[in-house]
């Protein structure tokens, strides 16, 4: 059975994945920050980092990665990608960011997010 068309956003830094449905291009970024506000909320990011975090996603470029890193990264998630019937996209892009991925050391996207937002100074 053919999944439904997804996108998939990845974090440059961290290689957190996001997915969405692929529909209705105008509510983008809307969408983008309210699926990334759930990863990072289940990831035990602070509320207001979050908001922050969503508030700098809200003007949305679209453009080829020119990091070759990032772009077999997506692919690997493409391919690791089965989400059970009924489940989440928000479950799916945890599950992925579970795998350990070599651009970042071996570690697995959730571990350097939650680094990352950790060592972020506290405002």
């Amino acid at each position: 059975m053919r999944r439904k068309p997804l996108i998939l956003a990845v974090s440059a830094r961290t290689l957190l994945p996001v997915l969405i449905p692929a529909r209705d291009p105008a509510s983008l970024a809307p969408r983008l920050a309210e699926a990334l506000g759930q990863l990072l909320a289940a990831l035990g990011i602070r509320a207001q980092q979050i908001r922050e975090e969503q508030r700098q996603i809200e003007q949305i470029v679209f453009a080829r990665t020119i990091n070759r890193s990032i772009l077999g990264t997506m692919n690997d998630f493409d391919r690791m990608l089965d989400p059970a019937p009924g489940q989440t996209l928000a479950s799916a892009a945890l599950e992925l960011a579970e795998a350990p991925c070599g651009p970042i050391g071996m570690e697995s996207p959730e571990r350097a997010t939650v680094k990352l937002f950790a060592s972020l100074k506290r405002t």
